[in-house]
């Protein structure tokens, strides 16, 4: 580093240390010139006098930014939040899966139900077919011996006193 050269009122060693700070940290100051540091800020009269004796700051000394924090991300939350999703996946799969093992019943049991709709088909038209008059008359007639009689029934008239009378003997012992 070269040895300023001293002018008046240590001008040129504020200069050079303010230099010196800049190119430590080259930060911008919010709302300034990024293209300069902003430290060797004169009036434009000065700046075109080339005396360096009259040539005073007109701009107060630049201010510096402040330090840059940087937030840390907990390990505590970090956890929280891979158990978070974890869980989550957890949750959409074992949904996934009872769906699918849901969806799985609906089919067998509407399989079961297909089944016994054919079932009760088939054994309704049994019924109807053994439930046929025609049927019934030729097992009637084949098996008991029944025959359709070849004269009109006779009628009976049925006296009702007698009928009680009959009655009431036959309940006394």
């Amino acid at each position: 580093m070269p040895t300023p050269r001293r002018h008046r009122d240590g001008e040129a060693d504020l200069l050079l240390k303010r230099a010196e700070a800049d190119k430590r940290e080259r930060r911008y100051i919010y709302g300034g010139d990024s293209g300069s540091s902003g430290h060797a800020r004169t009036t434009g009269a000065n700046r075109h006098a080339g005396n360096a004796r009259t040539a005073a700051p007109a701009v107060p000394p630049a201010r510096s930014n402040r330090r840059v924090i940087r937030r840390r991300i907990s390990t505590t939350n970090v956890m929280l939040a891979i158990v978070a999703v974890g869980l989550a996946i957890v949750l959409y799969v074992n949904n996934i899966i009872t769906v699918n093992r849901l969806a799985h019943d609906v089919n067998e049991l509407q399989q079961s139900y297909d089944r016994l709709r054919s079932s009760n088909a088939a054994l309704q038209a049994d019924v109807n077919r053994k439930l046929a008059m025609e049927r019934i008359g030729n097992v009637a007639s084949r098996e008991l011996g029944l025959h359709h009689p070849a004269e009109k029934p006779v009628e009976f008239p049925i006296d009702e006193e007698a009928l009680e009378a009959l009655k009431a003997r036959q309940a006394r012992p």
